[in-house]
């Protein structure tokens, strides 16, 4: 598990990186280290499933990782926090049991396929490099 893991965040952060070098201007920059932070502390929602998690139970991912977390923290004003978080959970809808996104009006998983998970990497490669073109 702690490999595992390991792995889960260095993906969360490349992603969460990916998006944000994929913005337009300077926008990135105001929302870098909220953005890429809040894409790893989401995940503190696991540690009172650890020891379940430890044995092979098969969990759904707390409730934290819905829609309602990022729009919460938008309407907080903390844009940074809401853009990783939801990088966060645009990955986690291509593996796992997927993300519960409309709780707490629905409960069911939304798992999205793998094939398009390269797609929205693709896009965001192609975006990144030119915003990099344009520097």
């Amino acid at each position: 598990m702690p490999v595992a893991a390991a792995l889960d965040w260095s993906a969360h952060l490349a992603t969460t990186a990916l998006a944000l070098r994929a913005l337009p201007g300077d926008r990135a920059a105001e929302l870098s280290d909220a953005a890429l932070a809040a894409s790893l502390l989401i995940d503190l929602d696991h540690v009172p499933l650890a020891p379940a998690m430890l044995r092979g139970a098969d969990l759904p991912r707390p409730r934290p990782h819905t829609l309602l977390t990022p729009l919460a923290l938008a309407a907080a004003g903390r844009r940074g926090a809401a853009f990783g978080t939801a990088a966060h959970l645009a990955r986690d809808l291509f593996n796992g049991p997927g993300v519960a996104l409309a709780w707490p009006v629905h409960g069911r998983d939304v798992r999205l396929p793998v094939a398009l998970e390269a797609a929205v990497l693709a896009a965001l490669v192609a975006l990144a490099a030119a915003a990099g073109a344009d520097e």
